[in-house]
């Protein structure tokens, strides 16, 4: 039974898309912090949602949306006739510099970094049964990724073994030459460039801090074709170890996703307040600033300088660190990310952070 004077919130979700996790784990905390009364709806593929890395909340008569996708993937006007049925829409990956792809008004507003966090609520394992994905499978998933959040917002002291970090993954190539949409073709292009883009960068990273750089290319198929001395053992591209490496290093480093999104590595480095060497984002991040949260590059020559003053500025270092951390638990922490989203749908005004509270099993 809904709980007088809480907002009431119905959530609607299709599918199982990773994207949507952080917002629907955000939605759950609050529910469990007495902040408002949660129902979730689920179906395997909702029409009303124009993918499933989309979602939809009701709350209290208040329509807001959410587009989770890395980019402007999907048919325009799909997008914009579900943006004139919703009050807000916010949009992980909303171009600083606006595009024609989809049409943009007032109703569209940026959400912020994506962060993979799930929690112990049924949900997370309702929707993988239906999904059929392997309850034992998922489950450990589930367990391993709620405990990860819990993990990284202990705040204990991040230590420094010296070491330049930047560990990737290459995409798989697109297999078909003929055939291919315009759309197609430049996810394919991009990848292509994506792909040369971090081998350029982890090489010249080898060259200039030799034994000091810690990291290389997830093993993969494509990665082992291409690049052979840049992979690294599977021992060292799972996500624990990945994380250990992250938080004891000096600097890390990141690049842009699909689509030109925002990384998701940006988030796991500012959740561990790591001191942070990024790819110049092209889609907007409320309240992260270059020079406060990250050093940002647009060359291989920048990332490198960028690297070195950290390298050489403990103090630096430091006030990195901090505003890193201070910037994911007011912006990116689930909670906060959403609690941020329900104040601006309802007044229209970004006054700043929104403090969130822990993913509570």
């Amino acid at each position: 039974m809904p709980t007088p004077d809480l907002p009431s919130v119905v959530l609607h979700a299709s599918g199982n898309s990773h994207h949507s996790h952080q917002v629907i784990a955000g939605y759950i905390a609050l529910a469990r912090n007495r902040e408002l009364d949660l129902r979730i709806t689920w179906s395997r593929r909702d029409p009303a949602l124009p993918s499933n890395a989309w979602l939809l909340a009701e709350v209290d008569g208040l329509r807001i949306g959410y587009d989770l996708d890395d980019g402007d993937i999907l048919d325009p006007v799909v997008v914009d006739a579900f943006a004139d049925d919703v009050d807000v829409l916010f949009r992980r990956s909303r171009p600083i510099t606006p595009n024609d792809t989809y049409r943009t008004g007032a109703e569209h507003r940026a959400l912020g970094l994506n962060y993979h966090a799930t929690s112990r609520h049924p949900y997370f394992w309702n929707a993988a049964f239906r999904s059929n994905v392997g309850p034992r499978r998922f489950g450990a998933l589930a367990v391993a990724e709620w405990s990860r959040s819990a993990r990284l917002r202990v705040g204990d002291q991040q230590s420094d073994n010296g070491q330049i970090l930047f560990q990737t993954r290459l995409w798989e190539p697109e297999t078909r030459t003929t055939g291919l949409t315009a759309k197609e073709r430049w996810r394919a292009d991009d990848r292509n460039a994506i792909n040369l883009e971090r081998i350029e960068l982890i090489r010249a990273l080898k060259a200039e801090f030799g034994d000091r750089f810690q990291g290389g290319l997830s093993p993969t198929d494509h990665a082992l074709a291409v690049a052979p001395e840049l992979v690294l053992p599977a021992s060292r591209s799972n996500p624990a170890t990945f994380l250990r490496a992250s938080r004891a290093a000096r600097v890390c480093i990141t690049t842009r996703g699909l689509w030109n999104s925002n990384g998701w590595k940006l988030a796991e480095y500012l959740a561990q307040g790591c001191a942070v060497v990024c790819e110049r984002p092209t889609h907007e991040a409320p309240g992260l600033r270059e020079g406060h949260e990250y050093l940002g590059f647009s060359s291989v020559d920048e990332a490198l300088d960028a690297v070195h003053r950290l390298d050489a500025d403990t103090a630096g270092r430091s006030r990195l660190r901090t505003e890193a951390r201070r910037y994911f638990d007011g912006y990116v922490e689930p909670s906060a990310l959403v609690r941020r989203s329900l104040r601006v749908a309802a007044s229209g005004q970004d006054s700043g952070p929104a403090v969130g509270t822990e993913v509570v099993a």
